[in-house]
């Protein structure tokens, strides 16, 4: 009787002690029952162990944060254009950063020395779209350590700007713009024969009628040929542009011109033909 008594208190003991070193590991995920009947003694180990996330004595989650409010969440970069995004942590100084994502051009830069603690997103992005990229911060190198949740950051990386629909906005508002008959590429408001595209090339106003710049001359450097210098904007050099011919102005007769006579620059266009009998009509020729 005794030795039963004794063997109870001995387990009601071992299971206040086991209770207490239970309340003290909160990342203990689960733990079997330790006791069977008072006969028998039925003790197993923990069934999974989880270091991430969660501080295994404040139980506060360990996060990734923007560095500061300037670094914001979608956060926005230009394609071929250098882009930053810096972040940190809330709990301790992470030493090593695993990601999934990124769009090409992009890397993970760990602080080291006085950015010790913060990381940042670099480079220069090669590829324009909207991506979804997933942060993970680790408190050691080799991704080793407490880790924290799961960062989502969304970068959307625009596409290169369009002078023509800049240049559009800065001629038009409103109605106005949103009227393809009238700020359209293929539009031409001022009645003076020039398109909106061309009057953009040639960097006329669009409001008012203008006339085709230029002129044919013979060439200085050799009188056999003429020679046809235009003019051009310096931020049109992305569009396609180049000369046409004709004989006769049916519609269906024009025909691209040689790029062996045209020399094209940031700041002109130069045609150049041969001094030749007969009669020909030439146009510039621009595509978005």
């Amino acid at each position: 009787m005794k030795a039963r008594l004794y063997y109870e208190r001995s387990m009601h003991a071992l299971t206040s002690s086991l209770a207490m070193f239970t309340q003290r590991l909160p990342f203990i995920k689960n733990i079997c029952p330790l006791l069977g009947s008072p006969l028998s003694l039925k003790v197993t180990t923990p069934m999974a162990v989880s270091f991430v996330s969660t501080h295994s004595l404040s139980g506060q989650t360990i996060v990734i944060e923007p560095e500061d409010d300037t670094f914001t969440n979608p956060t926005e970069a230009q394609l071929n254009e250098e882009f930053s995004w810096s972040f940190t942590t809330n709990r301790y100084n992470m030493r090593d950063v695993s990601f999934e994502g990124l769009p090409e051009g992009l890397s993970i830069e760990i602080g080291t020395g006085i950015d010790f603690g913060f990381s940042k997103i670099v480079g220069t992005p090669t590829e324009s779209g909207v991506f979804d990229v997933t942060l993970v911060a680790w408190r050691f190198a080799n991704l080793g350590g407490q880790s924290t949740a799961p960062y989502s950051l969304t970068i959307n990386v625009a596409g290169p700007a369009d002078p023509f629909a800049e240049w559009r906005e800065e001629n038009w508002n409103g109605a106005e713009l949103d009227d393809p008959a009238i700020s359209g590429p293929n539009a031409d408001p001022d009645n003076d024969g020039l398109e909106n595209l061309l009057e953009f090339v040639l960097d006329l106003d669009p409001k008012e009628r203008s006339q085709m710049p230029g002129e044919f001359v013979v060439d200085p450097d050799d009188d056999s040929m003429f020679r046809y210098e235009i003019p051009l904007r310096a931020d049109a050099e992305e569009l396609n542009i180049g000369f046409q011919e004709n004989s006769t102005l049916d519609p269906a007769q024009w025909t691209d011109v040689s790029e062996a006579g045209i020399i094209r620059t940031e700041s002109n266009i130069v045609l150049s033909i041969p001094r030749a009998p007969g009669r020909k009509f030439y146009r510039l020729r621009v595509t978005l």
